[in-house]
């Protein structure tokens, strides 16, 4: 098949929330969800939006950023008790500038969750041996990694760890990050082709988009194929088409982004489905 083919029929698509992020406030925003019972409660309201996994970022008492393990099962238990097994959670490993690789990879071992992201740019500063020990741990406990990219050089290298058998698995899914926080950075349609243009070592691919342009990038991701994460941490506003302004939450941006990828004969993914597409291709 052709990668850059539109798809045809009605395939599944798997529309992930990013709530909150690592940054932002309720300063940014009021329905930013920062507590634990502020992540729950948007992530059943993006549930019914249409949303199957949830990217989970959690926060200190006082706001900032954690990788802390106590902070994550507390989270995870207060989602689970209000979406049960429909909705897939993914923990961040982002270090934000607070965290160092220890402890990006130890939380994934302490509280082996069901999927969790891992940026590029970062596992990079780790040694070749630690970053192959983690892989082979996921794959045994079936904790689904999805690599992060932010631009070329970054997926250059994953793909080099999987060439050289520094990952066990054949194939991944990959988030491609257009746009960026540091320094404010609003994605652009133009940014997209340069990554559909390689698409070897990649099982399924995501797409997040900071700024204005977040729906018009989704909705083309949906079109060509691609999975789509949507929500407060990359975009505050409502699309264009919806009157721009602030989002009433997440769970409106959620709404909006799977009506455009049901126009492309796309539809959300059933659990099942969801866990199957975000598995690696382990050899």
């Amino acid at each position: 098949m052709n990668p850059t083919a539109e798809p045809t029929g009605r395939r599944p698509i798997v529309c992930m929330v990013a709530p909150n992020g690592a940054r932002r406030t309720q300063a940014d925003h009021p329905r930013l969800p920062i507590t634990a019972d502020e992540i729950a409660a948007a992530a059943e309201a993006a549930r019914q939006a249409g949303a199957c996994a949830l990217h989970l970022h959690v926060r200190e008492q006082d706001g900032r950023h954690t990788l802390s393990p106590a902070r994550y099962r507390q989270a995870m238990n207060k989602i689970a008790a209000l979406c049960g097994d429909d909705l897939l959670v993914q923990i961040t490993t982002e270090a934000a500038g607070r965290y160092g690789t220890k402890s990006q990879f130890d939380v994934i071992y302490e509280i082996r969750p069901q999927a969790a992201s891992l940026a590029v740019r970062e596992f990079a500063r780790a040694s070749q041996h630690d970053i192959t020990k983690l892989d082979r741990w996921m794959r045994d406990h079936n904790v689904l990694p999805q690599w992060i990219v932010y631009d070329m050089d970054d997926l250059n290298l994953y793909r080099d760890w999987v060439r050289d058998g520094g990952l066990s698995g054949a194939a991944y899914p990959v988030l491609f990050v257009l746009g960026a926080y540091d320094p404010p950075t609003d994605a652009t349609a133009e940014m997209l082709p340069p990554f559909l243009a390689y698409r070897e070592a990649i099982s399924h691919w995501m797409v997040c988009a900071f700024g204005p342009n977040e729906s018009a990038i989704l909705e083309e991701a949906a079109k060509k194929g691609g999975h789509i994460r949507v929500g407060f941490e990359n975009n505050l506003c409502r699309p264009p088409d919806m009157g721009g302004g602030p989002a009433a939450d997440n769970a409106e941006l959620v709404a909006a982004a799977v009506a455009a990828a049901r126009r492309h004969g796309r539809e959300p993914a059933t659990p099942r489905q969801t866990r199957q597409l975000l598995t690696p291709q382990w050899r």
